[in-house]
């Protein structure tokens, strides 16, 4: 969660980028987003506005999906 956790994030990017730079794709969400408005996908860290309040997470090339569709569980507590 940026701006928060951006220097642990941080870290983890530059790892990530010495150890395997071909996975090292990030999907960058508004935290107060929907419908899927301002997603977009980077490799860059430059791309990514560490001062707004985003959701960053790696990004998985070859996720699980269900009938050919990728899919999110939420759980509401």
């Amino acid at each position: 969660m940026l701006p928060d956790q951006f220097d642990e994030f941080y870290e983890h990017y530059k790892m990530i980028k010495n150890e395997c730079p071909e996975k090292n794709m990030w999907i960058v969400k508004p935290a107060c987003g929907a419908r899927g408005k301002g997603i977009y996908v980077t490799s860059d860290i430059d791309d990514i506005d560490e001062g707004k309040s985003n959701v960053v997470s790696r990004y998985i090339s070859n996720p699980l999906l269900i009938n050919g569709f990728k899919f999110d569980l939420r759980i509401y507590v």
